[in-house]
This record gives structure tokens, C-alpha cells and sequence, in this order.
């Protein structure tokens, strides 16, 4: 549900409140950022409905009830950091209310009340969720129990990008064999990329796990050196990648 259908609802439940919603299409003009939180601060809009932007740094202690509608989105993106990420969003979401003298209430709305960083984030409870995520990521050997490196290869043509990265995940796989004292090592993939394509671009990728960056740096110069060019496909290798879609 997009913010334009949920105000839309809460304007059917209460039809004696003053609701205005913030999101990207609502703020195009010059101003309107401040308009709406300066009218919100001031007690003129009753309800605010909003997307992320709404939900970090912002102070109001007449704020007493907020609800997050759907955060399960963020808990499914293919990303390692996906529930660290939503526990922070939860927990400053959850900070927006309470900022005065007076209690406040927050409210999940989600399939999965069971998930560590929904029940972590609804009870404030940072060293919970972060004892279960540290032993999560440590049995999939993942940050911080490792190094990670991510190749992305895009093309025009999906052939090409398929083709050259089956390749080159062959190609690392037999690199690891002449890499001496590198410790564990874990290569995912080649498979398509979460955004398989983006601006007319077909997108592959291979995520590379080893203890040392170091290993990491030989294994894709080894790798890479024995694949041969092929015009109009680029390879971007990102070491400690913060974007994995």
C-alpha cells in the first residue's frame, strides 16, 4: 500500500481529522518540506502520513502514536544488512513518539511479528537483535566474520553478460586452488543481480568471501587475468560493497 492509498483509509476512519501526507510527489515545491512539518509541529495537521523521510531526526513531543505500515519489505531485500537496517528504521521510527512529557505508543504492522528485528525493535532491546545477528552472519560467514567482495558484470545483451560470467565464476573457483595460505573462502554465484537491469544494462554478479582482503585482491587479479575482453560488457569490482542489489 503507497502513502497516496494509505491516507486515502485513514481519511475514511477519521473524517473529523485534519491528514496530509509527505512523500516525494507532495514535496515537489519550494518549501513544502517546511510547510507541512512546521503546520504538523503547530497541532494544524492532525495526522501525518509519510514514507522514510519522516521517519529520522525530527522532533515533535506532541507526537504520541505512530504506525509503520508493511516493514517487512526491508526485511526480504537480498542484502546481508537487511535486518540491521530495519531495526534502525523501526528504532527511529519508534523514537518519534514519547518526545514529551507523555507516553507513547508505536505499532508494527507486518506478516513476520517473530523476526528478531521486529521484536528487538519493538521492545528497544538493541543487544538482543545484535547477539542474534552477529551469530547468524558468523554461521553464513558474513561481515564482520569476513571480507566481501562484489563483481558486477553488465551488458546490452544478457547472452554476453550470462556467458562471460559463468566464465568467470569458473575462472575464480580454479583461483582459489593457486592461492596459498588463503584461509576460508566462499564464492556466490555468478547469478543475475537482484536489479537484473537497469538502464537498458543486463546485470550479473559474484560475491567473493574470504578472511583477508588481501586474498580477495589476488583472487579476482587471477581470475580476471585469464578472461578475455569482450567489447561493450564492463566489470566493476567493489570491495566491501554497501549496495549488494
Amino acid at each position: 500500500m503507497g502513502t497516496e492509498k494509505l491516507e486515502e483509509e485513514i481519511a475514511k476512519l477519521f473524517p473529523d481529522k485534519v491528514i496530509r501526507r509527505m512523500d516525494s510527489d507532495s514535496t515537489t515545491k519550494p518549501g513544502s518540506h517546511e510547510y507541512i512539518l512546521n503546520a504538523f509541529r503547530e497541532g494544524l495537521i492532525n495526522i501525518l502520513v509519510g514514507t522514510q523521510m519522516i521517519a529520522k531526526g525530527l522532533d515533535f513531543p506532541n507526537v504520541l502514536l505512530v504506525g509503520v505500515i508493511n516493514p517487512d519489505t526491508g526485511i526480504h531485500i537480498p542484502d546481508f544488512r537487511a535486518s540491521e537496517r530495519t531495526f534502525q528504521l523501526l528504532s527511529q521510527v519508534a523514537g518519534r513518539t514519547g518526545r514529551g512529557d507523555k507516553p507513547g505508543m508505536v505499532y508494527f504492522q507486518t506478516y513476520y511479528p517473530e523476526h528478531p528485528a521486529i521484536v528487538s525493535a519493538a521492545k528497544h532491546d538493541f543487544i538482543s537483535f545484535v547477539d542474534e545477528e552477529i551469530k547468524h552472519r558468523q554461521s553464513l560467514f558474513f561481515p564482520p566474520f569476513c571480507r566481501l567482495a562484489r563483481i558486477v558484470i553488465r551488458s546490452k545483451s544478457a547472452e554476453s553478460a550470462a556467458t562471460f560470467s559463468d566464465e568467470l565464476g569458473e575462472q575464480l573457483r580454479l583461483a582459489t586452488t593457486e592461492i596459498k595460505g588463503s584461509g576460508k573462502l566462499k564464492i556466490l554465484g555468478p547469478t543475475e543481480a537482484p536489479v537484473f537491469k537497469l538502464k537498458e544494462y543486463h546485470r550479473f554478479h559474484v560475491q567473493l568471501h574470504a578472511e583477508k582482503h588481501t586474498v580477495l585482491h589476488q583472487l579476482i587479479q587471477v581470475a580476471l587475468g585469464k578472461m578475455k575482453p569482450i567489447s561493450g560488457l564492463e566489470v566493476i569490482v567493489d570491495i566491501d560493497p554497501y549496495n549488494l542489489l
